[in-house]
Order: structure tokens, then C-alpha cells, then sequence
């Protein structure tokens, strides 16, 4: 046996899964907002599957970090990090549980955007009092990322950003 060998038995090539959303790639969509598409599944073999979910969800990621400088010249410095769920629903688009190998099935789906988040935290970071920081449940925020165009990578610091997906 070679340095890299392996005594497991080869997997199965895996199936083939696409999604499609009807909706234009650059569409802006608001709460009560209804996505839809459909999932495209074709099995290499023949498999019953327990559930084929979609889920669409909502994120919020901030990393912000601080220096502070004394007189003595010690810098120290201070990390922020959250990573907020803003909301999550997920549904079973499967009707039949017996899939045949080489089937194109298609699963459609639909989901309408919620109005707000519906979740609570228990404070926030930095200053709990500043108002600029909600823990409550509220109305759903615009996607957007405020941060160094260089920091789409989350292990770079500095950036807050909403997401949906």
C-alpha cells in the first residue's frame, strides 16, 4: 500500500442538484416579498431520500475591531464579532420518496420574506445602551456590506454586512 492509499471502498458519484429562482439575478426583494424557483435533482442511482429542504434565510455579520493607545505606549486592542440570524424557514419540497436513477425530478418552491426578525438577543456588543444597536425583534434591514472592499473574506476585520439567501 502506497503513502496516500486507502482501504475504503470507493463513494458513488454524487447526484446532480441545480436551484433556479424566477426572479432576476439583481432583484431587490422586501418584506412580504415571495421568491420562487425550483430545485432540479437527477440521482446517478436510485435513492429514497427522507426530504429534499429549501431554506431561505437571513444574517447578519459584524467584525470590528478597535485600538486604543495609552501614554505609556501599550496599544490595546478590542474585537467585536457577531454573527445574528435574522430569520430562517425551510421547507420539504418532496412529494415522492422513490427516485429513479437518471429521473429528472423537479421540485418547485415558494417562500414570502418575513416582516421582521422575530428574534431577541440578550444585549449587544460594545455599549448595550446605544441605541444603534437593536436586540429586539424589528423589521427587516436592506442587505448590504459597509467595510473595506478587500474585506469580503470573514478573516478580515472591519466590516458589517446583511445577508440573504
Amino acid at each position: 500500500m502506497g503513502l496516500f492509499s486507502s482501504n475504503k471502498p470507493p463513494q458513488p458519484p454524487l447526484p446532480t442538484l441545480t436551484i433556479h429562482l424566477y426572479s432576476p439575478a439583481e432583484t431587490v426583494f422586501k418584506p412580504n416579498d415571495q421568491v420562487s424557483g425550483h430545485v432540479i435533482l437527477t440521482p446517478i442511482e436510485s435513492i429514497n431520500p427522507r426530504a429534499v429542504e429549501v431554506s431561505l434565510f437571513g444574517q447578519s455579520l459584524v467584525w470590528l475591531r478597535t485600538s486604543h493607545s495609552s501614554s505609556n505606549n501599550h496599544t490595546s486592542y478590542y474585537h467585536f464579532r457577531d454573527n445574528a440570524p435574522l430569520f430562517e424557514v425551510t421547507t420539504d419540497v418532496l412529494l415522492n420518496h422513490d427516485l429513479q436513477a437518471g429521473q429528472v425530478y423537479t421540485f418547485p418552491f415558494s417562500f414570502r420574506f418575513p416582516e421582521g426578525t422575530g428574534n431577541s438577543r440578550v444585549a449587544s456588543y460594545k455599549k448595550s445602551d446605544d441605541a444603534r444597536w437593536t436586540v429586539g425583534p424589528h423589521n427587516l434591514p436592506p442587505s448590504f456590506f459597509h467595510g473595506s472592499k478587500y474585506a469580503h473574506d470573514l478573516d478580515d476585520a472591519d466590516f458589517a454586512k446583511i445577508e440573504y439567501g
